[in-house]
């Protein structure tokens, strides 16, 4: 039985014209950035600035989130470490008030 299907009359395709992909080799200024870790960044930061609680649940689930989809050998730590100590602090910011008010 032959691996290649038989010529039907006025098919342009050629079989044999047919090349593997080969993906280009990206430098380390090309990579593309992490949206999650971005997206938990701007999450922390309005829980921090609005003390809104959502958001700054919504920062710590999109920082794991981040950290779990990471592929390591493009793995920005500077970009993962801010966007973490942005989820804890403004989720801190929110719920301090309630830890060290006065009694």
């Amino acid at each position: 039985m032959p691996l290649v299907p038989p010529m039907h009359n006025g098919d342009p395709r050629v079989p044999t014209a047919a090349r593997k992909f080969v993906r280009p080799v990206l430098k380390d200024d090309d990579l593309p950035s992490d949206m999650m870790a971005i997206v938990s960044f701007g999450f922390g930061l309005a829980a921090s600035m609005a003390k809104v609680k959502m958001a700054g649940w919504g920062a710590i689930m999109t920082t794991l989130s981040a950290i779990a989809n990471q592929r390591w050998h493009e793995c920005d730590i500077k970009q993962l470490i801010v966007s973490s100590m942005f989820a804890f602090m403004g989720l801190f910011t929110c719920y301090k008030d309630s830890y060290f008010a006065p009694k």
